[in-house]
């Protein structure tokens, strides 16, 4: 049987209520950060358009508070925008705490909105029923997602379809042969919203979300330093916080899934993350394995954007329309297939055919 593997960036939750980057930015602008005494920091960062910007910075601050609680000047790094006139004190951890455990939770809010309270699209969604459906009559089907929702397994559960999802009665199993044998299987490689660590230092996945609350220490990535455990996965130590439990477990399946299927889906991923692209970059055997890349562009400027898409590692230079012009071969790696019309429309076109 063929596998299929499928990686679903922020575009692939766009039809189904999910927020765009630039939303998740303005929301932690209007109402988290920006309200803060020190909100001169991020001043520059409205022209940057990253939330992911905006979470690093308030970690690094954290960090820095967690390890020193007596500083008295501002850390020389000029990530942080930082400028001489600007000096903030922190009476405790716990005041910088309750800032960035605010930002984390309103984007927790914004997830719940479309995945776990009732979604705005519900037709959209039994398209993409029918999509999975259809996909098991032929495929074994791995799904990696960069989101911090469950709406995949949740709407396939519905119709009878249930993925594995690396846990067994809500708590990690670590059993890479179970993604192996499993037909159908899904990991959130950024964590969830379903994500807890409780006080007994067990991760398990609640049928709920969850709010952050407590800041539960984790090991770092080098020898005596900590990190605080997070649900999702978001700027800071990114790639340091995908290698900790549970997340390595993902990443683990991805790299073996990458390799060894017959196929590769790649729908609405910026390819912003490095270490995802290198594992695509280093894992897809290109001489064998089918790539399509599902994106979304229209308009006058579509052979602009074309150009500027950052492919890292696929060599994508010109490419050449095939049929109704809505799919493309990368001139450079003619196994290479560009989707232009976006997942909604990916998903009516295979069913139809």
């Amino acid at each position: 049987m063929k596998k299929t593997t499928v990686l679903l960036g922020a575009g692939a939750m766009i039809p189904f209520g999910g927020p765009t980057t630039q939303e998740l930015t303005r929301l932690l602008l209007s109402n988290s950060i920006c309200k803060k005494e020190f909100a001169p920091i991020f001043a520059r960062t409205k022209k940057i358009g990253n939330f992911e910007f905006l979470l690093s910075s308030l970690e690094i601050l954290l960090d820095w508070k967690l390890a020193n609680e007596g500083y008295e000047s501002y850390p020389a790094n000029q990530y942080l925008l930082l400028e001489p006139k600007y000096s903030y004190q922190f009476d405790s951890v716990k005041e910088l705490w309750e800032i960035y455990s605010e930002a984390i939770n309103e984007i927790i809010e914004r997830i719940k909105e479309y995945d776990y309270y009732t979604p705005p699209f519900p037709d959209k969604l039994d398209a993409l029923a029918d999509f999975l459906i259809y996909k098991k009559q032929f495929n074994n089907l791995k799904i990696y997602s960069l989101n911090y929702d469950r709406l995949i397994p949740q709407i396939a559960s519905k119709r009878g379809l249930v993925f594995y999802e690396g846990y067994n009665d809500l708590e990690y199993e670590y059993d890479l042969n179970k993604f192996n044998t499993y037909p159908y299987t899904f990991f959130n490689l950024h964590g969830s919203i379903y994500t807890n660590y409780g006080s007994d230092g067990i991760i398990t996945v609640f049928e709920t979300p969850i709010e952050l609350e407590h800041h539960y220490i984790i090991q770092g990535g080098n020898p005596g330093e900590n990190k605080i455990f997070l649900p999702i996965i978001a700027g800071y130590s990114k790639s340091q916080r995908v290698m900790s439990e549970p997340f390595n477990l993902g990443i683990a399946a991805f790299m073996n899934d990458c390799n060894t299927c017959n196929r590769i889906v790649i729908v609405g991923y910026s390819f912003g993350d490095p270490y995802i692209n290198s594992i695509l970059k280093k894992f897809i055997r290109f001489d064998s394995t089918e790539i399509i890349i599902v994106d979304f562009f229209q308009g006058e400027q579509f052979d602009e954007k074309l150009r500027a898409i950052p492919y890292k590692g696929f060599g994508i230079g010109g490419a050449s329309f095939i049929g109704d012009g809505s799919l493309l071969y990368l001139d450079k790696n003619p196994q290479i297939k560009l989707y232009i019309k976006g997942f909604e429309q990916y998903m009516i076109d295979i069913l139809q055919k």
